[in-house]
Parts: structure tokens; sequence; C-alpha cells
């Protein structure tokens, strides 16, 4: 018998690997299931604040394009329009407001004017630029995203221009002479016109 003990005590003992050991596939399972998790909603975290990123961004360049249309007198538009003279009186006093703008609202890109939009050719002429290229008349090539918001506006813009003077007592009071001085009707606390 001690023969045997000593024979036995004198075999190797067998060890596991270590991928073989239950505690080791347990905290390689955890780990595992942790990882996908914390991606899982890392991923959802990132796409939702993507969305409210970028509604936050866009209602803030809407809120910038509202005070710029605001600033903006229809009656110089309208002679930069006719003369397509960057040199004109209208021209620089209409920039010195949008360069303004730009500053106040801290914006990295130039602010334009435009007009002549025709929706189906996606086209509408530069009439003028805070400041960077372009020039009075050029060609610009509207984003597809952009069609309906600036038919909307362009549309806006030919009521206001030819709508009767009592009748707005609203959001656009400010904003709705006309280049003939007209105010609009019927817009009232920002509705969009019937048919437009």
């Amino acid at each position: 018998m001690r023969q045997a003990n000593q024979q036995h005590g004198s075999e190797p003992a067998h060890s596991l690997r270590p991928w073989q050991r239950l505690s080791v596939r347990l905290a390689c399972l955890l780990a595992a299931v942790t990882l996908c998790a914390v991606a899982a909603v890392g991923g959802l975290t990132y796409k939702r604040h993507q969305r409210e990123l970028e509604d936050t961004v866009g209602t803030q360049l809407l809120n910038i394009a509202r005070v710029t249309a605001l600033a903006v007198d229809p009656a110089l538009h309208a002679q930069v329009q006719r003369g397509l003279d960057s040199r004109s009186p209208a021209y620089l006093r209409i920039k010195r407001e949008l360069l303004t703008i730009r500053n106040e609202v801290l914006l990295t890109t130039p602010i334009y004017t435009l007009a002549d939009f025709d929706p189906a050719t996606r086209k509408a002429r530069l009439m003028v630029v805070s400041d960077g290229p372009g020039a009075p008349g050029e060609l610009y090539h509207v984003p597809r995203a952009l069609i309906d918001p600036m038919r909307w506006t362009f549309r806006l813009r030919q009521l206001l221009a030819f709508a009767d003077p009592p009748a707005s007592q609203g959001l656009f009071q400010p904003a709705t002479r006309g280049a003939h001085g007209h105010a609009a009707r019927g817009l009232r606390d920002g509705e969009p016109p019937s048919g437009a």
C-alpha cells in the first residue's frame, strides 16, 4: 500500500488550462454580455442625440433665417435685384446687416439672400452675400431638401407683396411689409398661406 501511495503521489496532478476553467468561462461570458449591452445602449443613445442635434440645429437655422428676414428691407433687396451691383448702397447696407447677424449668432458660413427661385429646375439667383464668394445674379443650385421650405417662403413673399395693409396683426406684423409697402392679409400667428 505504501508503494501505491508513493506511485499515486508521484503522478503529476492533472491541471486545467485557463480556457477550460468554469470561472474563466463565466468571466468571459459576463464581459461579452456587458460589452454588447454597452454597445447597444451607446448606439441607441448616439442615434437619439444625433436626431436631437439635427432638430436643434435646424430650429436654430430657421430662427436665424426669420431674424434675417426681419432685418432685410425688401425695397433695398428689390434695388439690388434690379441693379445687380455689389457696390451699390443698397447692396452694402444689406451686406452690413447680414454680417452683423452672422457675427451675433456665431455662424461660420456666409449668409445669402436669394431671388428668382424656380422649384422645377432647383435654381435661384444670389442677391447679397454677407461675406465670401458670390456676386449678385450668380446662379445658385438649391439642395433638394430645401425645395419645399423655399417654395413656401417665396410663395409667402408673393402674398405679402400684394396684400391689404390693415389685415395682419400677429407674428408676421413687422416682416409683412412687401416691396410695395403693403401688409399681408389673413396671416395670423404664423399660419402658412392657403394653397402654398
